[in-house]
C-alpha cells in the first residue's frame, strides 16, 4: 500500500539560512567551546533525524507486511519502545465496540502488565485516553498540578503508570479515513528522557500508519469470513457414514482465501445407494459461487428424485446454457451400490479430471473414457463406466487444483496416480488417505502459494 508521510522531520539547517549567522568567531577558548557545543548539537540533531527516518522505514516494512491485527499492534509497540519511549500502550476500539488494550513496558512484571490491560480506562469520563478517542486530538501529560486527575494513577496501585515510573506521557489518536479506531499512549520516566514535539509528531505518524494497516486487516478478515461462510454452504457439513463404505471429504482454499472458488463436492443417498459428486465451475468470486450452488443443487435434486446420473448431467447442461451461457462446469459422478463385501460402481465423467481407482495391492488407474463439460456450446454426454471395488480398494475424486500448479510444482495426471497409489498403500481408511494426499500436496506446493482451490472426495471399501 502507498502511504504518504505527514511527519515533518527536524532539520539541521533551514534552507536559505546562512549557517554562519550567529556563530562566534573562533577567538578565545570560550568562543571555541561555544562553537564546539553548537557543532555537537547539530550532530545530535542529525543523528535524531537519521533515527526517525529509520523508524519510519522500519514501520513500512513491519506494519504493512501483516494482515493480523494483534500482530500489527505488537509491532507498533516494538517500534515505539525503546526507540521513542520507556513504555507504551495501545487502546483499540473493536468493530463490535469492545475495548482492548496492549501494554509494553520492558522490565515490568508480565502479570502487572496483563492486569493493566484488563483495567478499564473509562471509569471517569475525563480520562485522557478516553478523551483522545472521543476528540481525535493528541494530548501531552506531565506530572504536576496541571496533569489531569488520575492520568498517571496512584503509586499505591501497582498497575498505574506512576507505579511504573512514568512521569511524562503523550497520547495520540489512531485515525483512519476520518474515524478514530484507537489511541497510542507513550510514556517516559525511568530513562530520564523527555517527549519533545518531534517525537510526538513521529508517534502520530506511526499511529496513522498503524491505523490504516489495522483497518485493511479488519477488512481482509471480514472478506475472508464472508468467503469462508459462503464456501462452507457449497459443500456438505459431513458425509454419510454407512457401514459398507468409508467416506472422507476435504476442501482447501488457496493463498489468502478471500475469493470463493467454484469447486464443490457432495454425497447423495438414494434407496440405500450413494452417489458421489465432485465438480468445478469456471471462474471465482460471487458469480462462480452462485453457479456452484446451481450446479450442486441441480445434481442433488435430480439424483435424489430420479436416481439417474446421466439425466442429472443433461439437466445441468441445460441449466447452464439457459442461465449462464458463457460458463461451464466439469463434473464427475459415481454411483455406489453394495454387493456383499464388494461395491458396484457406475461412473460418469463430464469434462472433469479422471477419478482414480486404487486397488488393495497399491496399483492405481483412472476411469476412462469421459464426455465434455456441461454448459459448453458443443456437449457430448459422458458414457457410463462400470467397475467393482473389492475390500481394501479405494476411489479418489478430485478437482484440478491438485494438478494445476504454476511452475515446477505442477503434477501430471500420471504422477498424481502414482502418488495416490503410494499413499493408499500406507493407509487403511478414507480419512487417512485424504489426509495423506493433502500432506503430500502441501509438500509439493504449500496452499498459501497456490492459486486454485481443491476439493477431494475419497471412498474406501472396508476390509473384513
Amino acid at each position: 500500500m502507498a502511504l504518504t508521510s505527514q511527519y515533518r522531520f527536524p532539520t539541521v539547517m533551514e534552507p536559505g539560512v546562512d549557517d554562519r549567522a550567529g556563530r562566534p568567531e573562533p577567538g578565545d577558548p570560550d568562543d571555541r567551546d561555544a562553537l564546539v557545543a553548537q557543532l555537537e548539537e547539530a550532530r545530535h540533531r542529525a543523528e535524531r533525524l537519521a533515527s526517525h527516518w529509520k523508524i519510519l522505514a522500519d514501520a513500512g516494512a513491519s506494519l504493512e507486511s501483516s494482515m493480523d491485527p494483534p500482530q500489527i499492534v505488537r509491532r507498533l509497540t516494538e517500534l515505539v519502545v525503546p526507540a521513542l519511549a520507556d513504555g507504551c500502550e495501545v487502546t483499540l476500539v473493536e468493530p463490535d465496540g469492545a475495548i482492548t488494550r496492549v501494554v509494553r513496558a520492558p522490565g515490568v512484571d508480565e502479570d502487572r502488565l496483563r492486569r493493566r490491560e484488563t483495567t478499564s480506562v473509562f471509569g471517569e469520563a475525563d480520562h485522557p485516553i478516553a478523551e483522545a478517542l472521543r476528540s481525535g486530538k493528541a494530548t501531552r501529560l506531565a506530572s504536576g498540578p496541571d496533569a489531569p486527575g488520575g492520568a498517571f494513577g496512584s503509586p499505591d496501585d501497582d498497575t498505574s503508570s506512576s507505579s511504573m515510573g512514568i512521569n511524562e506521557a503523550a497520547i495520540v489518536p489512531l485515525v483512519v479515513r476520518g474515524t478514530v479506531v484507537g489511541a497510542l499512549a507513550l510514556g517516559v520516566g525511568p530513562s530520564g528522557r523527555h517527549l519533545p514535539d518531534d517525537v510526538i509528531d513521529l508517534a502520530t505518524e506511526l499511529g496513522a500508519r498503524a491505523a490504516l494497516c489495522l483497518d485493511n486487516a479488519r477488512l481482509f478478515a471480514r472478506q475472508r469470513h464472508i468467503a469462508d461462510t459462503l464456501q462452507r454452504s457449497l459443500v456438505p457439513v459431513d458425509v454419510p457414514r454407512p457401514g459398507w463404505i468409508d467416506l472422507a471429504g476435504r476442501y482447501w482454499v488457496p493463498g489468502s482465501g478471500v475469493d470463493v472458488g467454484g469447486d464443490f463436492y457432495d454425497v447423495v443417498e438414494t434407496g440405500g445407494d450413494l452417489t458421489l459428486v465432485i465438480g468445478d465451475v469456471c471462474g471465482k468470486g460471487i458469480e462462480a459461487a452462485s453457479l456452484t450452488a446451481l450446479a450442486r443443487h441441480t445434481l442433488r435434486a435430480v439424483v435424489a428424485h430420479l436416481g439417474d446420473s446421466a439425466m442429472a448431467l443433461r439437466w445441468l447442461h441445460d441449466s447452464f446454457r439457459t442461465q449462464a451461457p458463457h460458463s461451464f462446469v466439469s463434473v464427475a459422478m459415481v454411483r455406489l451400490a453394495r454387493n456383499g463385501l464388494r461395491v458396484c460402481a457406475h461412473a460418469h465423467v463430464a469434462g472433469h479430471p479422471r477419478p482414480i481407482v486404487v486397488r488393495a495391492d497399491g496399483s492405481a488407474s483412472t476411469i476412462e473414457p469421459g464426455g465434455t463439460a456441461p454448459g459448453l456450446p458443443v456437449w457430448r454426454a459422458a458414457p457410463e463406466v462400470g467397475f467393482e471395488l473389492a475390500p481394501g480398494d479405494a476411489l479418489v475424486l478430485y478437482t484440478d487444483g491438485v494438478t494445476d500448479v504454476p511452475g515446477d510444482a505442477a503434477l501430471s495426471a500420471e504422477q498424481l496416480v502414482e502418488l495416490v497409489g503410494e499413499i493408499a498403500g500406507a493407509t487403511t481408511s478414507a480419512d487417512d488417505l485424504a489426509t495423506g494426499i493433502g500432506a503430500r500436496l502441501e509438500q509439493v506446493r504449500p496452499r498459501r502459494e497456490r492459486i486454485d482451490d481443491i476439493a477431494l472426495l475419497v471412498a474406501r471399501v472396508p476390509e473384513p
